[in-house]
């Protein structure tokens, strides 16, 4: 998470992690309602900092506790972290219905069959 605190009053540069993030406990994310699927999803979101990347990254967290014993936990991450995390999902829905249009366009014209030149293959 980011940290938003004050700067403690000690030298060097103020911190910018808040801990680690905890996706199975998401209380510390800010609740974006539930999506309008069946069953409903709940949707939380948070900025936080990437070591790696050393940037910030938007997150959306969503819960699927259908099977109680196995809760499912799909994450997905921006780098605009300024984007609300509904826009966000609905990217990533169109994303998804693009890449099934092209494989099955794929599939259907012979696009993915290949020309083998031994016999055995």
């Amino acid at each position: 998470m980011l940290s938003t605190g004050l700067h403690p009053k000690r030298r060097g540069a103020r911190r910018q992690d808040d801990g680690q993030v905890n996706f199975e406990a998401v209380s510390r994310c800010a609740d974006l309602g539930t999506m309008d699927d069946e069953p409903p999803l709940p949707l939380d979101t948070a900025v936080v900092w990437h070591k790696t990347r050393q940037r910030r990254l938007r997150l959306v967290v969503v819960l699927n506790r259908q099977a109680p014993a196995t809760p499912r936990v799909s994450v997905l991450g921006s780098t605009a972290s300024d984007r609300h995390g509904r826009k966000l999902i609905e990217r990533y829905a169109s994303r998804v219905q693009i890449e099934l249009l092209f494989r099955d366009s794929q599939q259907f014209t012979g696009l993915l069959d290949w020309q083998a030149r031994a016999a055995a293959a």
